[in-house]
């Protein structure tokens, strides 16, 4: 096959050989240029956007763990305000006047169209516990019962800390102790449900998700996209495994995601490769339609330059034919000081030396066979003059013989006198 191949490509005239090799070179060059710019430009286009995506998720995890810390405060300083710690102490002291009514009525007040909560249990330290549930609210009893099961669960002291919690309803439950203040001593626990989404981002950002951990790797809440549910599975895996930042390719996957840790908490930051795939389609796309134009423009000059080369090489092809047949005062007009034309210059001037040899040859022939011609000439005139005395001598002997023969005197003695 490749032997056959190149038979046929030997046959070919050498522009459309020239042509199919440029054409293949200038093909694999702007091939290799295009790609690596395709390359490059997509690395650099994926390091930026995981470079602001790290620097956002950096961010917003600070300002998360700043609101989780402000939340904390806010709902003890409520509490405080509304005196509850005071009056959960009281409650189990012996001979207390304050009732149970009186701690609910409390506990109740802390619930308002602003607040970020909407449902609080507290336990007692004799056991007693007291919710909010009754008022103008309504609330679910998967609340209820997400907030029973984490006091029921998690029953060792915090020491004023807030630790939060995702219930098996999805809602974000913080548990902490409840302090009096004076004397400072521990009365009690509190469960807080939190109202709707715990923290947001700005709409700016609104393409982009949020997904926050624990440092146990235990999903709490989100922000700022919805991320989908096997997304959320998929990055809590990849989290546990160490694995959340390794995905590199960014073309098969439908998200990419960068990790930050504040304090106790990580922050997923995670957003669509969708605009990243479009972004790389239109760099492929100019890539590529900008490498057929440089393709199309190399073809046309190289088309331009073989006219003029093809041309040049048939006029000298033919007048090298006419010098072949004997014809040698052909003349090839040169336009320009590239090699075809310095190849007809040279032509030209071979022909006009060979043409003067020939005349110099002719001339020399000329001149000697004029010179032979001279030289047979005087051999002849040299021949004549030693073959003219011998034959007037023998003519005078043959008369004087004949003139004897015949008894005449007078012609005997003429040839005689000539003869002296």
């Amino acid at each position: 096959m490749g032997v056959s191949v190149m038979k046929k490509f030997s046959r070919l005239n050498f522009a459309t050989k020239l042509m199919i090799v440029y054409i293949c070179a200038l093909f694999f060059a702007i091939g290799s240029v295009t790609y690596n710019q395709i390359h490059a430009s997509a690395k650099i286009l994926k390091e930026e956007s995981a470079r602001n995506l790290g620097m956002l998720t950096e961010q917003v995890a600070l300002n998360f763990r700043e609101n989780q810390e402000s939340l904390g405060y806010s709902i003890y300083s409520k509490m405080a305000a509304l005196e509850i710690p005071s009056l959960m102490d009281a409650y189990v002291q012996p001979e207390s006047a304050t009732t149970l009514a009186d701690v609910r009525y409390a506990l109740t007040q802390m619930i308002t169209d602003s607040s970020d909560y909407n449902y609080v249990l507290i336990e007692m330290l004799d056991g007693t516990r007291v919710h909010t549930d009754g008022g103008k609210y309504t609330i679910p009893s998967a609340v209820k019962d997400n907030c029973a099961a984490i006091l029921d669960t998690h029953r060792s002291v915090t020491y004023g800390n807030s630790n939060w919690y995702r219930g098996t309803d999805g809602g974000v439950y913080i548990l902490r102790d409840v302090y009096a203040i004076s004397p400072l001593r521990r009365v009690g626990k509190a469960v807080i449900h939190m109202r709707g989404n715990i923290f947001s981002v700005s709409n700016v950002y609104e393409n982009t998700g949020f997904l926050f951990f624990d440092s146990h790797g235990k999903y709490l809440s989100g922000a700022g996209m919805e991320v989908p549910e096997e997304v959320r599975r998929q990055v809590t895996k990849d989290l546990r495994d160490n694995a959340v930042t390794r995905r590199d390719n960014w073309l098969k996957t439908e998200y990419y995601m960068v990790s930050s840790t504040s304090g106790s908490w990580i922050t997923v930051g995670i957003c669509s490769t969708a605009a990243y795939r479009e972004m790389v389609g239109r760099i492929i796309y100019h890539g590529v339609l900008f490498g057929c134009i440089g393709l199309l423009l190399g073809i046309a000059l190289l088309t331009m330059l073989m006219r003029g080369l093809v041309s040049k090489l048939t006029q000298l092809r033919k007048a090298m034919a006419r010098v072949s047949d004997g014809d040698f005062s052909q003349h090839i007009a040169v336009s320009g000081e590239d090699d075809i034309s310095q190849l007809a210059q040279t032509m030209n001037h071979m022909t006009a030396k060979i043409q003067e040899l020939l005349e110099q040859l002719v001339e020399k022939e000329r001149l000697k066979n004029e010179a032979e011609i001279q030289i047979l000439e005087y051999r002849y005139r040299s021949l004549e003059t030693q073959i003219r005395p011998h034959f007037i001598y023998n003519a005078l002997e043959t008369v004087n013989s004949m003139a004897k023969i015949r008894g005449n005197e007078d012609i005997v003695e003429i040839v005689q006198r000539i003869s002296r």
